[in-house]
């Protein structure tokens, strides 16, 4: 976690791209499968995208994270499912957004 101010040109460009493709994974690679979220990309494809290595095990550890949260049962109630669903709706907004600002 480095300030916006201190990154170097190379640094922002990383943290650039993962601003764009970490969502863009997570929505077009997250399925639900037997009520835990499970990503659906390999490694090798992940390393197709550009984006440090290191960032592929982020992603394992986060949805490892948001699975023993549902698990847990200190989700209120909500299914995964659904929460899957909102998080792409989401990321489907944002993306529709930034584009209508792209254009301005």
């Amino acid at each position: 976690m480095i300030p916006d101010s201190l990154r170097t040109a190379e640094q922002q460009a990383v943290y650039d791209k993962l601003k764009k493709e970490l969502p863009r994974i997570y929505v077009e690679h997250v399925v639900v499968k037997d009520s835990l979220l499970v990503l659906r990309m390999t490694r090798d494809k992940f390393a197709e995208t550009g984006l440090p290595e290191q960032y592929y095990d982020l992603l394992l550890k986060d949805i490892q994270n948001h699975n023993a949260f549902f698990y847990s049962g200190y989700d209120g109630g909500q299914r995964i499912e659904t929460f899957l669903e909102d998080a792409k709706k989401g990321y489907k907004e944002l993306m529709e957004q930034n584009a209508e600002e792209g254009k301005e």
